[in-house]
């Protein structure tokens, strides 16, 4: 009965403003008081057709999503926090937010990799998301997308042991489904800069060397070393 006043009285006052404020007080009863929080989703998503970036409705939303395991429609509401926030830091955790729903509920990896990309917008360097978009790809056999994470993560680590490491990977894609010797060349020159006595790098080029199309490349490289 109580919402159903609530109801008539939205129905009659004109001002947005009022329609919202009695549009939160419904949605309120009906989920504590009746219990029937399915009904108050409808109720806080009527509430975003007044204000679209109401923020305690799509809080709301992505409570009771989440609470009722409707994943597709969390992202969503996801999705719309990310049109309104101000913050790069805010729009960096609705994108991972999105990426974590796609991986661990909906099982969806190209999706995820889509938002990690989307995250990689705003903050490039982000050690979370490349590390996930390396498991991601390699797991997806996505051998172009994952020489270019593999390229980031050498750029931010800051040990030559993590440099070597990501440098190697990429060099065996170039080396194997790229089919770009030459490109790996210049990652394995790279590696023996910076660590001369690295193995495999070393084996690499002196394979390198004797080919005929990557002879010259590799040699020049050796030399010095």
């Amino acid at each position: 009965e109580q919402v159903e006043i609530l109801e008539r009285k939205v129905q009659s006052r004109q001002d947005p403003g009022g329609r919202a404020d009695l549009l939160r007080r419904i949605a309120h009863v009906q989920e504590v008081e009746l219990g029937r929080p399915d009904v108050a989703l409808q109720t806080w998503k009527s509430l975003l057709g007044y204000d679209e970036s109401d923020r305690g409705a799509l809080d709301s939303l992505e409570r009771l999503y989440r609470a009722t395991a409707q994943w597709i429609e969390l992202v969503w509401v996801y999705q719309r926090k990310v049109e309104f926030a101000t913050q790069p830091g805010e729009v960096r955790d609705l994108r991972a937010a999105v990426a974590h729903v796609y991986v661990e509920q909906i099982a969806d990896a190209f999706e995820a990799i889509g938002a990690y990309k989307s995250l990689l917008e705003v903050a490039p360097d982000d050690a979370e998301a490349l590390r996930e978009l390396d498991r991601l790809c390699e797991s997806e056999q996505l051998s172009g997308d994952l020489l270019e994470v593999l390229e980031a993560e050498a750029r931010i680590a800051t040990g030559a042991d993590d440099k070597d490491a990501f440098e190697t990977r990429a060099a065996r894609l170039l080396l194997g489904a790229l089919e770009d010797p030459h490109r790996a060349i210049g990652k394995l020159a790279s590696i023996l800069e910076r660590t001369p006595t690295h193995a495999e790098a070393r084996a690499a080029l002196e394979d390198l060397s004797r080919r005929d199309d990557t002879r010259q490349a590799a040699s020049v490289v050796l030399d010095p070393v």
